[in-house]
């Protein structure tokens, strides 16, 4: 009997030993893919840049198509592209022509398109390369019923820092996010304004008609006057535990504030935070996020990772990097501002 419980008592040492080995070597493997997703948009993004000697824009507008939907069929996802496209570019309804909102994923009358059958959504919600493994399964499909699929990755965005002093904007306010602005209709949105706040790696399409029907792309990569080896492009979005597939129907009302739909910009403030996100010295909501269980509202439009103590980014040569929460704020907002004419050293 004693000689069995020594026996049992090694084998539980040696359990407790080899778990945190295996632990260790699971979050290992889930970094590596995580990566690897970010790599993917990277080499995508010069893919497309191959065909037309263009960037890809941010967005060709409010509720229309953002950067990574215009990416899909360079990411071997043009099936779904051509759902997108057999969906809203027949809309009945002119002006909703390629809005790819609510209201395409949903079904709304008057506007043309018809409600999306769960199996669709399913295709869409299971976009691999769009999921960290370590904060959602990719075997599930993980899709907003109100909005679209959602992910764990976004855009960089930096605002300036001059317009940001000049209009008294606070650490709450959240138009600096307006990238998506691109009405040439004379609603009162004005694109050289909004140009002049977003200096990060995307911008704003040109859009030639008000349905964004037709649209080109505005940048090339000499936009990116550091280089493509010193620019961040696309990082992990801070979505807290608990907030990841938390649906908008849900008890918390303002759950699609976090965790929503990538295919699309959106004119509310919640929308302007699920296609890129904020990274600035200048305010306290644009820093690296350090806890993944921090649910403070500041922290919504932030990076984020639930690696341990570091996030993961795209660079602009399509290489990946994993940056430390320590990071220097300085050091980040530079290497995220196209126009500073500051580069520096990847930390």
């Amino acid at each position: 009997m004693v000689e069995l419980l020594v026996v049992i008592a090694i084998i539980g040492v040696l359990i407790a030993l080899l778990l945190p080995a295996v632990q260790a070597a699971r979050e290992a493997a889930r970094m590596t893919q995580c990566r690897n997703h970010l790599k993917q948009l990277g080499l995508a993004v010069h893919n497309f840049h191959e065909t037309g000697d263009t960037l890809p824009p941010y967005s060709v507008g409010n509720a229309y198509p953002s950067v990574f939907c215009v990416l899909y069929p360079f990411l071997e996802q043009q099936a779904l592209y051509q759902e997108i496209v057999s969906r809203t570019g027949n809309n009945s309804t002119i002006s909703y022509r390629y809005m790819i909102g609510p209201s395409w994923w949903k079904g709304v009358a008057g506007r043309g398109t018809p409600d999306m059958d769960d199996e669709s959504r399913k295709a869409f919600g299971s976009v691999s390369f769009m999921k960290c493994p370590t904060r959602r399964s990719p075997s599930l499909a993980s899709y907003s019923p109100e909005r679209g699929p959602r992910s764990d990755y976004c855009v960089v965005i930096t605002p300036a820092t001059d317009y940001y002093a000049a209009h008294s904007l606070t650490n709450g306010d959240t138009t600096f996010h307006e990238c998506y602005r691109t009405t040439p209709d004379g609603t009162g949105h004005d694109t050289t304004d909004t140009l002049d706040r977003n200096r990060g790696p995307f911008r704003i399409a040109i859009v030639t008609e008000t349905d964004r029907t037709s649209w080109k792309c505005r940048d090339s990569m000499a936009y990116w006057t550091d280089g493509t080896s010193n620019q961040l492009t696309f990082a992990e979005k801070h979505i807290a535990i608990g907030w990841v597939d938390v649906n908008e129907t849900d008890s918390a009302s303002d759950a699609h504030k976090w965790d929503g739909s990538y295919l699309h910009s959106s004119d509310a403030a919640a929308g302007q935070l699920h296609v890129g996100r904020l990274i600035s010295n200048t305010i306290t909501g644009g820093l690296l996020v350090k806890d993944p269980n921090d649910t403070n509202a500041a922290w919504r439009r932030s990076i984020g990772s639930w690696h341990p103590r570091v996030v993961n980014f795209g660079i602009g040569d399509g290489s990946t990097r994993s940056i430390p929460f320590t990071a220097s704020p300085t050091v980040l907002t530079r290497l995220s501002d196209t126009q500073d004419g500051q580069p520096c050293e990847m930390p």
